[in-house]
């Protein structure tokens, strides 16, 4: 069998198992549920406008942006189809990492070796490369 044929097996194994139906399902549940998807979309523009003020040096109200950040996180903490959509993205990257690991033994790259692989166009330690 040819690597990319064992590595589509292994994908289509992957997607039939249990955590990755769990994280679909409750991808499905979270797509659904506006309350949830209202709750990320806040945090994420009150962070975004929180960073870019902080960058820009704007005079704002650092203290009470951040308790408002923090208030929307614990809502989502205490969200139930955020949750859920959280463990289960957990648990199926767990896996994962775990299948990247057992093929990783046995086909590690030290890095030394890599850094040929390094397109700088200098002299040394590209093995004399030159752009």
């Amino acid at each position: 069998m040819k690597y990319i044929d064992i590595a589509n097996e292994l994908g289509r194994e992957m997607s039939n198992s249990k955590e990755y139906i769990r994280l679909c399902e409750a991808e499905k549940n979270f797509k659904r549920d506006k309350e949830a998807s209202e709750l990320i979309s806040k945090f994420k523009e009150k962070q975004k406008k929180l960073n870019l003020a902080s960058q820009s040096n704007e005079n704002i109200n650092i203290i009470g942006n951040r308790a408002e950040l923090s208030k929307l996180f614990t809502e989502i903490e205490e969200n139930d189809i955020i949750s859920e959509l959280n463990t289960a993205l957990k648990e199926f990257l767990i896996i994962k990492e775990k299948i990247y690991n057992e093929i990783e033994a046995y086909i590690k790259i030290k890095d030394e070796i890599l850094s040929f692989n390094n397109n700088c166009g200098c002299s040394k330690g590209c093995g004399g490369c030159k752009k």
